[in-house]
């Protein structure tokens, strides 16, 4: 999906200090430096910047969160955590659960209040690091 707008246009993020996630709920947001993107490609709980890079990462994940999709949320959660915060990223995923997930349902899931919402542990920190 294309938009003009900032991507924090697409995002409504609500914490409470009482949290109890395992994942973080914050990022900070400082502006991007003007250099290129780093292209990171995602699949499953794996993380590929390319042949022999020593940043590639394979993630075990808890118990609770041992599903095809939670492992692509947790390793776009990953890629993020692990990059500069300002150093713009360009995640490529084959998952239609996380693309349409952040760009088409993330609204109506927040309105709803993440009820019944499979990873929604996953999705919040992943909404709250972008």
């Amino acid at each position: 999906m294309h938009t003009s707008e900032s991507l924090s246009h697409g995002f409504h993020i609500f914490t409470t200090p009482t949290n109890s996630s395992p994942f973080p709920t914050l990022r900070a947001h400082p502006p991007l430096l003007d250099a290129p993107p780093i292209t990171i490609y995602t699949n499953g709980s794996c993380l590929w910047y390319g042949p022999h890079d020593t940043h590639n990462l394979s993630l075990a994940l808890p118990l609770t969160f041992q599903s095809n999709n939670a492992g692509k949320l947790a390793a776009i959660l990953a890629t993020i955590q692990c990059t500069p915060p300002n150093t713009p990223l360009h995640i490529v995923s084959d998952s239609s659960y996380v693309i349409d997930g952040l760009t088409k349902h993330l609204n109506h899931w927040e309105d709803i209040g993440w009820i019944d919402m499979p990873n929604s542990p996953l999705l919040q920190a992943l909404a709250a690091c972008l």
